[in-house]
């Protein structure tokens, strides 16, 4: 999430919430949501998120996986047909 951005803005208190995690070894899962929001003065549900998170020996994190259920109106397909082009810049 691009927390700075003067375009968001949180409704709650919390901007995320956290209701599970496993951690084994190296690894972690966390699973929560994101709590809904304001994007450039319109309002979005909350989403829902898995992240997954690999450790080395130092504690420095080697690999990240994110799930998140963005809702429709948060991409703009037109614009962003290949995701890969956008996130980039």
């Amino acid at each position: 999430m691009d927390w700075n951005n003067p375009n968001f803005q949180k409704i709650e208190k919390d901007a995320l919430v956290i209701y599970d995690q496993i951690i084994d070894k190296n690894k972690v899962v966390t699973r929560g949501y994101f709590t809904e929001f304001l994007w450039d003065g319109a309002r979005f549900e909350a989403m829902h998120f898995i992240t997954i998170l690999t450790f080395n020996n130092s504690g420095k994190i080697i690999k990240q996986i994110d799930w998140i259920n963005y809702p429709s109106n948060l991409i703009d397909y037109e614009k962003r047909r290949n995701s890969n082009e956008w996130i980039k810049q």
